[in-house]
């Protein structure tokens, strides 16, 4: 088995738009694991639907009640043939026409690489009844192309390097399991010396919506807020553990972490100009804390941290706008220094 997809299915009315352009792969090598998350017998009736045209495993599940969607994924991987070579996640989006023959090809020319990262469609949810129409006519609406270097969509991950390595989502995260695991997979392949490949021609389409998770409040915080320790948790647990494996990769491992403390500090800017005496003040703690474990896993002090983020202005600023990019808008009300010297 060449490729095997994985998809955690949470309503049927999700995944008979991807589905569908599963078929129109004309790719037969392909394993479609649907792991069924969802309280009806919907998804089971698009399986059955669909199941004459292509080789689907059904697997159901009860892990909504944890609303984890790494729960359901982990439970996905369960059931990968053990011959697969590349491993593929998808949620409610579609890929493009004949994707899969043209990464396998690169694949196959490029000696079969551990990591394939891909740039990504962005398309706007349509309400269109007749989605399938719209996808043989490729009258989608695409609206900007992006890096899924931190997401899991359009990227394929070669089955015995995920297995050899113990790679695999960790279980209960609300929030960021695509960061976990893709960090996780950052840092084997920097430990060993291992350069991932990109596929420039995007072939997945994430479709934005904005009623998506990600995108609503969550007991009047933002996602990002309510959510901060799981971020700084997903992005810095994978490094903090491959320092331990790979001691000769510690530069790159406190570069990462610092990369996640100095986004930390500008979120917790955002949430100080948007929520005032609303702010969830635990936050702070979770920064303090990962200071303090950077301190004593990278042996250096509060003014070394500073000294690496002053002596890199491109790069802070950097971060600055990608995080204004986001939409977290925000005026410093501190400085770096001064925020990382008063945890």
């Amino acid at each position: 088995m060449f490729f095997t997809l994985i998809i955690p299915a949470f309503n049927a009315d999700q995944i008979g738009k991807l589905l569908y352009s599963i078929v129109r792969q004309n790719e037969s090598d392909l394993q479609v694991i649907i792991c069924d998350d969802s309280e009806s017998d919907g998804v089971y009736r698009v399986y059955n639907k669909y199941n004459v045209y292509l080789n689907l495993v059904y697997c159901k599940t009860d892990k909504h009640k944890t609303k984890c969607p790494g729960n359901t994924r982990y439970d996905g991987m369960k059931h990968i043939s053990k011959d697969t070579k590349y491993v593929l996640f998808a949620d409610d989006d579609f890929f493009e026409a004949d994707a899969l023959p043209k990464i396998k090809e690169f694949i196959i020319d490029n000696n079969y690489p551990e990591v394939v990262f891909s740039n990504i469609y962005e398309t706007r949810d349509t309400k269109c009844n007749n989605m399938c129409d719209l996808y043989c006519k490729g009258q989608y609406p695409k609206v900007q192309t992006l890096s899924s270097l931190a997401w899991l969509h359009g990227n394929l991950y070669r089955y015995d390097f995920l297995y050899n390595n113990h790679i695999e989502f960790k279980e209960d995260l609300i929030s960021h399991e695509d960061v976990y695991f893709n960090c996780s997979i950052l840092a084997h392949l920097t430990g060993r010396g291992i350069t991932y490949v990109t596929f420039d021609e995007p072939f997945y389409n994430w479709v934005r919506r904005d009623k998506s998770l990600s995108n609503i409040p969550v007991e009047g915080h933002t996602y990002i807020e309510k959510y901060l320790y799981q971020y700084i948790y997903s992005s810095t647990e994978p490094m903090f553990d491959g320092v331990k494996i790979y001691p000769d990769s510690y530069l790159y491992y406190r570069g990462q972490c610092m990369g996640t403390l100095v986004f930390s500090y500008f979120y917790y800017q955002f949430f100080i100009w948007s929520e005032g005496e609303n702010i969830l003040k635990e936050n702070i703690g979770y920064i303090r804390d990962l200071v303090y474990r950077m301190m004593n896993v990278f042996n250096i002090t509060k003014e070394d941290i500073i000294n690496l983020v002053y002596t890199c202005p491109e790069s802070y600023n950097d971060m600055k706008i990608d995080t204004l990019n986001m939409g977290y808008k925000f005026v410093e009300t501190t400085s770096f220094r001064d925020f990382i010297l008063k945890l």
